[in-house]
């Protein structure tokens, strides 16, 4: 299993000479919905194995109804994005809402809007509680797309 790739202020965007063109992608896009949510890169972390891709983005701010509790937004290619508020270190996180869709990739802006929806304790709530089946096809060449053009 390869380990999750973290950023970091350090690194080049945190993206360059991590994986190849797929996963350096899927960090471009991670940082995209990142930006679109108000949060920096060093709030996220990707990973794309073989089998799986997921992602992970730190939100600034409380759920309402759940003060003082960390939310985050978690992505992986199967169901797509969801918020969730985190439960601590030796829980799983508790599922707000999924996005939905038929685009395990939607534009950042539309994550963003999502997520701020869903924190801010729209009604009805934003999103659904099951999840959606994205299917990975096409998914690596897609990941590659967001990759500025050399």
């Amino acid at each position: 299993m390869t380990q999750p790739r973290y950023s970091s202020s350090t690194a080049v965007a945190g993206i360059d000479g991590c994986g190849d063109l797929a996963e350096q992608g899927l960090g471009v896009y991670v940082h995209r919905v990142a930006a679109a949510a108000g949060v920096g890169p060093e709030a996220t972390c990707w990973e794309l194995a073989d089998r799986e891709a997921t992602a992970y983005v730190a939100l600034d701010g409380s759920p309402a109804g759940f003060p003082g509790r960390d939310a985050a937004l978690l992505w992986d290619d199967v169901r797509g994005w969801a918020v969730v508020l985190e439960a601590g270190s030796d829980a799983d996180p508790l599922i707000l809402a999924y996005l939905g869709g038929t685009d395990p990739l939607p534009p950042p802006e539309t994550v963003a809007g999502f997520a701020k929806q869903v924190l801010s304790g729209g009604h009805p709530p934003p999103g659904r509680t099951r999840p959606p089946r994205h299917h990975r096809r096409d998914l690596r060449a897609r990941l590659r797309g967001f990759l500025p053009a050399r």
